[in-house]
């Protein structure tokens, strides 16, 4: 008879379900019985989303979290040739064309979360939201660059207007101003 495996390393441990294996099921494993996503109402979401759009031309707010130049004005539209980018390089030359570089930097430093068992979790700061119409070259042009999201107009969230209940910077091609109130009716939890 072989001896008993003992539980250790973590909640599962290294379990055997017959004495000459290794691993295997646990018997009665721990049950997760905590709803992990909360469902929220549907006009109360979308109350949220249009606040959250409304919270990104508030200068005051915007402050809150960014490094916002004195003259700039919100919200900043642009031209749908934005979409037409697609080199990390030149969306970072378009950045500081439009004085926001400062805020740029800021998110380039993560911040370290520790983790008692394994390695430091690296947190970026999140920095500046691209909302275009369709999908274009530009998403893949600003994935490089950390803190900058870029995002359609469909697939638009509460979370990434306002992380943390604070707007962002957020800069709209005028194909997704367009295109917003539509979003905003078919607006997904």
């Amino acid at each position: 008879i072989r001896p008993r495996q003992k539980l250790g390393g973590g909640a599962m441990g290294e379990v055997r379900r017959i004495p000459s294996s290794r691993k295997g099921k646990r018997a009665h494993p721990h049950m997760v019985e905590k709803k992990i996503v909360e469902r929220i109402n549907a006009k109360e979401y979308r109350k949220a989303m249009q606040s959250a759009i409304g919270g990104t031309s508030v200068v005051s707010l915007v402050k809150a979290r960014s490094t916002l130049p004195e003259a700039k004005k919100l919200p900043i539209v642009i031209d749908d040739k934005i979409e037409s980018i697609k080199k990390t390089k030149d969306l970072v030359k378009f950045i500081e064309k439009m004085n926001l570089k400062a805020d740029l930097e800021k998110s380039e430093k993560p911040r370290l979360r520790s983790n008692s068992r394994r390695s430091r979790k690296r947190i970026f700061r999140k920095s500046i939201l691209f909302v275009v119409k369709d999908d274009s070259a530009l998403g893949k042009a600003g994935r490089n660059i950390p803190g900058v999201d870029v995002c359609q107009v469909d697939k638009l969230k509460v979370s990434l207007l306002a992380p943390g209940a604070i707007p962002r910077i957020t800069v709209w091609s005028k194909g997704a101003i367009e295109a917003v109130e539509g979003a905003v009716e078919k607006a997904k939890l």
